[in-house]
């Protein structure tokens, strides 16, 4: 899976727009939520935040930024990636990986708790997906039996400015190694040039489009160092020179369509929940006190087959009278 498999039309420079930004496609942001790997403590982990977002960002593209967003949780590749050191840090690729093989959950399964199989925080099933109930030192939690997970069709490495700008149009983000000399730190806004020559690449971040400013292309990157950091957590970084090396490692992931059949499944769970409730008023006559008592005799398997048969519109055209007194019906086999 470590080899390029676009399946794209590859554009020229010319052919590319000038600007493409994810955060704004014609008024549209197909973005998630910003991040913040350094609370509730300091954790190394970038890796997993660059991989993490740029996945949720592809997925809500692939969604076509349908409700709700789906924020995958950077805490499962910290406590599961046995190929990565949790917050000592890891790669995206092999975070990737881990999500090509073992699938992984979303945020409201498993939250960040800046803490990973390397000083902590084991993998376990509480890990993949937990709820909890109680208060202080009553506090109880467990593994959930059931949850929604997510996984990729492919993932593979990627260099280059063209080769960049083509996947990040294509199919959306993309997460890069990037150097970080001492003046990042102090980023405040405009298009970032280091002058120091700095290539040692020690962070990981996502690419989520390009433009230009001032006659200046940029390379628009998402950090994972909170809002309060930068441009709302987002910084501009000249393109086109690999300055911080920004252009050397790149990778990328392609989401797995995992959600729309559970959509699928969630809303066949309401109608049935639904169905089970107008079952339950036609076989509670006490709930309308002034109505006739139908004489209705009804085993377990003449339920099934209300249920079953409740789909039809003209049962449900049936049933209705019944509920507002008009009619009365014996239900029988």
């Amino acid at each position: 899976m470590g080899t390029d498999r676009a399946n794209y039309k590859l554009l020229s420079k010319e052919e590319l727009p000038e600007t493409w930004e994810w955060s704004n496609i014609n008024g549209t942001n197909f973005l998630t939520l910003g991040r913040n790997q350094h609370i509730p403590e300091y954790c190394g982990s970038c890796w997993a935040f660059s991989a993490t977002s740029a996945v949720s960002d592809r997925i809500k593209i692939m969604r076509n930024a349908q409700w709700p967003d789906i924020s995958i949780s950077p805490q499962v590749l910290l406590s599961c990636s046995n190929k990565d050191d949790g917050c000592h840090g890891g790669e995206m690729m092999t975070a990737y990986e881990y999500m090509y093989r073992y699938n992984i959950t979303d945020e409201t399964c498993s939250s960040y708790q800046a803490l990973g199989r390397d000083n902590g925080l084991p993998c376990s099933k509480q890990v993949i997906c937990k709820n909890c109930s109680g208060l202080g030192a009553s506090t109880k939690c467990w593994e959930q039996e059931t949850y929604r997970s997510y996984t990729v069709t492919e993932f593979a490495e990627i260099s280059g400015e063209l080769a960049m700008m083509n996947e990040i149009k294509a199919r959306g983000p993309i997460t890069c190694a990037i150097a970080v000399p001492k003046s990042l730190f102090e980023y405040k806004d405009g298009v970032y040039v280091d002058k120091t020559g700095a290539k040692t690449q020690t962070h990981g971040i996502s690419v989520v489009g390009w433009g230009v400013e001032n006659g200046t292309p940029y390379w628009l990157v998402r950090n994972s160092w909170g809002e309060s950091w930068g441009i709302h957590g987002f910084f501009k970084v000249i393109r086109g020179v690999d300055n911080i090396g920004i252009e050397e490692q790149c990778s990328y992931a392609v989401p797995k369509d995992t959600w729309t059949e559970a959509d699928k499944q969630q809303e066949e769970k309401s109608k049935n929940k639904n169905k089970l409730e107008i079952l339950e008023i036609l076989l509670e006559p006490n709930k309308f006190p002034n109505l006739p008592v139908p004489e209705f005799k009804i085993n377990l398997l003449n339920k099934k087959l209300l249920l079953n048969n409740l789909s039809n519109t003209q049962m449900f055209k049936t049933f209705l009278p019944i509920m507002i007194g008009e009619t009365l019906m014996e239900l029988t086999t």
